[in-house]
C-alpha cells in the first residue's frame, strides 16, 4: 500500500536501484561502517548522490531518495533525461509517468483492506504492488482510466469476451477433445449455439469457421487495423457472449467470476507492462498443452514430487489465428490467440487456502508484513524454513534431477496453506518460459517434438525456444526467478522488519538445498555442472533489455549469496 506521492517517490527510487544494479550508469559506491553505501552517480552533466545497501545477490535497496549533489531535490523526467540513452527517453518516462497515474489512480479509487482475510480470487485483484524491482510496474500502454478501471484486477471490473469467428485453415486448435464437446464444456450448450447461429446468420459456416475468443479491449484497439480480414472475411465478428471474467494480476491471463470452478484464460493485449508487449507468439499457443503434458508426466513420475505435492496448472488447450501470408501475419502477428489454464480450485482440499506468492512479499497497513500473524504463530525460522521445503525445493529438484527450469517468479507461484502453514506449491504459466537442454534433460524421450506443432521449432537453433546451449542458461532462469527477483523481495521485508541479518535467511536455503543433494547422492554429480555455489553468478539484466528493446537477453555478474551463505544459520532466536 501507497500514499499518491509514495508512487513517484518508488518509480525514482526502482528506476534508480536497476541502473545502479545493472551497472547502465557511471557510478561510484562508497561502504560506510554502517554497511549501508553513499552512491555518487554521474549523469549526462550533473552529478547526483543517495544511500543504500548491497542485499542478497547485491540487490541494490536505496534507503534515502536520490538527490544533486547540492542536496536539491531531482525530478523524474531530470533522471531520465541524464541517465538514460536519448533514443528510448521519451517512450520510457511515458512508461514511468503512466505507472506513476494508475498507481494513484488505485490509492483514490481502490480501497483494499484486511487483504490477510482474502481468498485466491479476490487477493489477485487486491495485491495491487506490482513488480518489486521493475520500474515500468505499471505502464499499462494504450490503458484510459475507463480501462485501467474496467479491465484492471485492481478495481475488480466484470466483463463478457468478444467472440470471432476466423478461417480454419488458417487457424491452428489444440484441443484436449473433439471440438464440439470442447465448446460445449467451455461455453455450454446455449452460447455454443448462439454463436453457430451468428455465425450462418453472417454468411459463414461451421466448416470454414471456428470460434476464437478476444479480449474487449484488444477488440476494440485492433478491429479498425483489421479491416481488410474482415473485408476479405478472413475474421467475421460475432458477439460478446460465455462467463463473466475478471483479471489477474497478469492483466491478459483471466478468471471466471461465475464458476470460479472453470478455467482461467490467457487472451493476447496489445498492451506493454514491465519489460514487454503482452501478445501470444503463435508458435507458444500451440505448444503450450504439450509443455504442460510434459511436465505432468515428469512429476508423476518422481515419488520425491508425490511426497512434498508438488503440481502445476496446466494450460490444457489453445487457439490461434496463424496465416501463412506475410500480409496477414503482419496485421494478426501474437494478437489473436487464446491459452485455456486448469483454475486453481481443482487443487485446493477442504481447510485448505491458497494465495499468489506475490502476496507473501508485502506489507499491510498496520506496517507488519503480509505473512506477520503467521510467523507469529509458529516462529520465524520454523515458517520460513517450511516455506523453502515446499517452496524451492521442489523447483530445484526438477532442475537437478530432471534437467528442467521453469520460470518460478512470484507471480507464477502459488501457496497452498493451511491456517498459514506452507503445505506445497503449484507452479503456472510455461507456454514460453520451460528450458532445458539435450545433455543434461534426464529422460529426453519425454520431451515433446515441438516441430510437429508450428513450424518455427523447425531447424530452430539452442537459445531460441525451449532447448538451451549450455546447462548454465537452465541455472540461472532458476536462479533469476527463484532468489534474485523471487525470494529476494521477502527476505528483504523480513529482514527489515524482524531486524534479523539477510545472510541468516540465505545460510537455511543453502542447508535445505544442500540437505537435498545429500539425501540422493546419485544427484551429487548433477548438483556439480549446476555450479550453484559459484561465488559468482550470471544473472538477467532486465532494464537493459527495456532500454536496448530488443529480442536479446542482457546479462550481469553478481557476487552468488548462497555461495557467502556455506556456514550453518540458526535464527530460532528472533521469534519463538
Amino acid at each position: 500500500m501507497h500514499t499518491v506521492c509514495e508512487a513517484t517517490e518508488r518509480v525514482i527510487r526502482q528506476l534508480v536501484e536497476a541502473l545502479l544494479y545493472e551497472n547502465l550508469v557511471v557510478f561510484e559506491e562508497v561502504l560506510q561502517q554502517n554497511n549501508t553505501c553513499i552512491y555518487y552517480i554521474q549523469g549526462q552533466s550533473e552529478q547526483y548522490v543517495c544511500t543504500g545497501k548491497r542485499t542478497g545477490f547485491e540487490r541494490v535497496r536505496l534507503k534515502s531518495d536520490i538527490k544533486h549533489r547540492s542536496g536539491a531535490p531531482v525530478l523524474l523526467h531530470e533522471l531520465v533525461a541524464e541517465l538514460l540513452p536519448t533514443a528510448v527517453q521519451s517512450e520510457i518516462l511515458y512508461e514511468l509517468e503512466r505507472t506513476i497515474y494508475f498507481s494513484n489512480w488505485n490509492k483514490m479509487n481502490v480501497n483494499h483492506i484486511l487483504r490477510r482475510q482474502m481468498n485466491y480470487e479476490e487477493l489477485e485483484s487486491a495485491i495491487d504492488e506490482g513488480h518489486p524491482y521493475h520500474p515500468c510496474y505499471k505502464a499499462r500502454t494504450g490503458f484510459s482510466d475507463y480501462d485501467h478501471e474496467r479491465f484492471g484486477p485492481e478495481a475488480g471490473g466484470a466483463f463478457y469476451l468478444y467472440w470471432l469467428a476466423v478461417k480454419r485453415e488458417h487457424t491452428k486448435l489444440m484441443l484436449p477433445t473433439e471440438e464440439q464437446s470442447f465448446w460445449q464444456k467451455e461455453l455450454g450448450g446455449y452460447d455454443w449455439k448462439m454463436l453457430i447461429t451468428e455465425l450462418y446468420q453472417q454468411g459463414g459456416n461451421i466448416m470454414d469457421y471456428t470460434f476464437l475468443p478476444v479480449h474487449p479491449w484488444q477488440w476494440k484497439q485492433c478491429k479498425e487495423k483489421w479491416e481488410q480480414l474482415l473485408t476479405e472475411k478472413e475474421i467475421i465478428p460475432l458477439c460478446y457472449a460465455g462467463d463473466l471474467y475478471r483479471a489477474t494480476q497478469s492483466i491478459r491471463t483471466l478468471w471466471n467470476q461465475d464458476d470460479p470452478l472453470k478455467s482461467h484464460i490467457k487472451l493476447s493485449l496489445n498492451m506493454s507492462n514491465t519489460s514487454a508487449k503482452r501478445v501470444l507468439a503463435p508458435e507458444s499457443v500451440t505448444s503450450a498443452p504439450a509443455v504442460s503434458r510434459w511436465l505432468r508426466t515428469v512429476i508423476s513420475s518422481d515419488s520425491y514430487f508425490q511426497s512434498c505435492g508438488f503440481q502445476i496448472l496446466e494450460e490444457y488447450a489453445g487457439i490461434v489465428y496463424d496465416p501463412a501470408s506475410i500480409q496477414l501475419r503482419a496485421l494478426t502477428e501474437g494478437q489473436l490467440g487464446v491459452i485455456w489454464r486448469k483454475s486453481v480450485r481443482h487443487y485446493v482440499n477442504e481447510g485448505e487456502n491458497v494465495l499468489p506468492f506475490t502476496a507473501l512479499l508485502v506489507t499491510e497497513e498496520d506496517h507488519a508484513p503480509f505473512v506477520d500473524t503467521w510467523i507469529q504463530k509458529y516462529g520465524l525460522q520454523a515458517w520460513f524454513t517450511q516455506l523453502v521445503n515446499v517452496a524451492v525445493l521442489p523447483v530445484w529438484h526438477l532442475l537437478l534431477a530432471h534437467g528442467i527450469a521453469i520460470e518460478a517468479h512470484a507471480q507464477n507461484v502459488l501457496l497452498v496453506h493451511k491456517e498459514g502453514w506452507p503445505l506445497r506449491v503449484i507452479a503456472r504459466d510455461f507456454h514460453e518460459s520451460v528450458e532445458y537442454t539435450e545433455e543434461f534433460i534426464a529422460n529426453g524421450e519425454w520431451v515433446p517434438d515441438f516441430s510437429t506443432y508450428h513450424e518455427r521449432y523447425q531447424q530452430v537453433k539452442p537459445d531460441n525456444y525451449f532447448c538451451m546451449s549450455s546447462v548454465e542458461a537452465l541455472r540461472e532462469l532458476f536462479t533469476d526467478t527463484m532468489f534474485v527477483f523471487h525470494f529476494s523481495e521477502l527476505i528483504y521485508v523480513m529482514s527489515e522488519y524482524y531486524k534479523v541479518d539477510e545472510l541468516l535467511f540465505w545460510k537455511l536455503i543453502y542447508k535445505a538445498i544442500n540437505l537435498h543433494i545429500e539425501s540422493m547422492p546419485h544427484l551429487r554429480e548433477r548438483a556439480e555442472q549446476l555450479c550453484w555455489q559459484d561465488s559468482f553468478v550470471q544473472v538477467e539484466s532486465l532494464l537493459k533489455k527495456k532500454i536496448y528493446n530488443t529480442k536479446s537477453e542482457y546479462h550481469h555478474m553478481v557476487r552468488n549469496t548462497l555461495a557467502d551463505a556455506a556456514d550453518k544459520g540458526d535464527i530460532s532466536h528472533v521469534i519463538c
